[in-house]
């Protein structure tokens, strides 16, 4: 799968590359951007324990390469990168990798009404935190290859009122059996449309959705409906509610016994209950400053761990534009990721993480981009009462590209 998933991309890429070339367009836009970003970075937690924390300085050296096209009807874009990293340090010698990512979009206006886009990515990564900022769940440097396939569909049903339908499905695979892979299934189908004529601004929300996450021997059924919707207070201010029900439905194999002997068979058991799934943001948007405030809580997929986990999340940013080119940011995120034994994974999950990220970013030329943030971990997971791990960590980042045909 690994060489597979490359020659396709390659083979996608080939393949509209000529028939791009070949056609006549109208209002064609063409840019290809060749890149290359250098990081540096020092960690005093590598391997994220609470022995043993010895510290690091990483080097990462990301080239890259990103093709776009765009018409009246069709925007496209491929983009691949590949990430050496090398920690320094004999005691490290063996974290040395190089990953890889690979992505291709595609949007067509197939008609006035009907709206299409469909997304592909893969990914072969080994770093720690990759999943940090998303989930809240911290790994080992054990090799994964993730699959991540999107489908969209926008309809105008009228001037007010928009449906939509959509379908993905995520495989993640490692190379570590202590890791546990999944497969996950996703289809939602959702309708908005203007309420002005109720409340000024007001534009409504409604959406079903099925998601089916498949563990080895464990899977779990999430069936979902919200309401809610996006009211415009002002030009600088939004609001964003939706919630509803869920039904969760467990299916897992556990040993028979008889009279407490192992038959060698395995029966299965199944767990289900209601809860609610929910989502809130507020935006600000001003001349320099803009902050966001946005909570959530769903059952989604624990990479990694036999099972899902029902997520509370909660993240406050804020920037500060300085100049035209460049600004400040700073996030602080809230994660509890939450299961029991049985509920939505085959052992049980209790685990908060905290994550504080401040960033400066300075566009200096219209080809290099210079970054620096720090960033500041800490969790603790309750299940066992381990002690908190904290990790901390400062960056510098160097981004220089060159479009072309732009």
């Amino acid at each position: 799968m690994s060489r597979f998933v490359p020659c396709l991309f390659i083979f996608c890429f080939v393949t509209t590359a000529v028939h791009l070339w070949s056609r006549e367009t109208v209002a064609l836009e063409l840019q290809f951007t060749p890149s290359l970003t250098v990081r540096e970075e020092y960690v005093d937690n590598v391997s994220f324990t609470t022995q043993n924390e010895d510290g690091a300085f990483i080097s990462t050296i990301s080239p890259g390469l990103e093709f776009r096209h765009k018409t009246e009807l069709l925007n496209a874009y491929i983009s691949a990168h590949v990430d050496g990293v090398n920690y320094f340090g004999d005691k490290f010698d063996e974290r040395d990798v190089v990953d890889h990512f690979y992505s291709l979009g595609l949007t067509h206006q197939l008609s006035k009404r009907w709206k299409n886009r469909i997304d592909l990515k893969y990914t072969e990564d080994s770093r720690s935190d990759r999943d940090e900022e998303d989930t809240g769940l911290l790994l080992t440097a054990s090799p994964r290859q993730r699959q991540q396939y999107s489908y969209s569909g926008d309809y105008v049903v009228s001037e007010k009122t928009n449906a939509s339908v959509s379908y993905r499905y995520n495989r993640d695979d490692y190379e570590d059996i202590g890791f546990i892979g999944y497969k996950a299934h996703s289809i939602s189908l959702g309708l908005s449309s203007d309420l002005s004529s109720v409340v000024e601004n007001f534009r409504g929300q409604a959406s079903l959705s099925l998601d089916r996450y498949n563990y080895p021997g464990f899977k779990v059924g999430n069936y979902s409906m919200t309401l809610g919707g996006t009211w415009r207070y002002s030009e600088k201010f939004a609001f964003q509610l939706t919630v509803g029900p869920r039904y969760a439905r467990s299916e897992f194999d556990t040993p028979e016994t008889l009279f407490g002997i192992p038959t060698g068979h395995l029966l299965k058991e199944i767990n289900d209950g209601w809860g609610v799934n929910g989502a809130f943001s507020l935006n600000y948007q001003g001349l320099y400053y803009n902050w966001t405030l946005s909570l959530s809580q769903e059952i989604d997929q624990a990479s990694g761990r036999n099972g899902a986990t029902e997520r509370k999340k909660a993240i406050f940013e804020v920037g500060r534009r300085l100049t035209e080119r460049s600004d400040l940011k700073m996030q602080f995120s809230y994660y509890w990721n939450t299961s029991d034994a049985g509920e939505f994974s085959a052992s049980k999950i209790d685990t908060e993480t905290l994550r504080i990220n401040p960033q400066y970013n300075n566009r200096i030329t219209e080809n290099l981009t210079v970054g620096i943030s720090y960033s500041y971990i800490k969790t603790e997971e309750q299940s066992v009462n381990a002690k908190a791990i904290e990790k901390n960590a400062i960056f510098i980042n160097l981004r220089y590209s060159v479009p072309l045909f732009d």
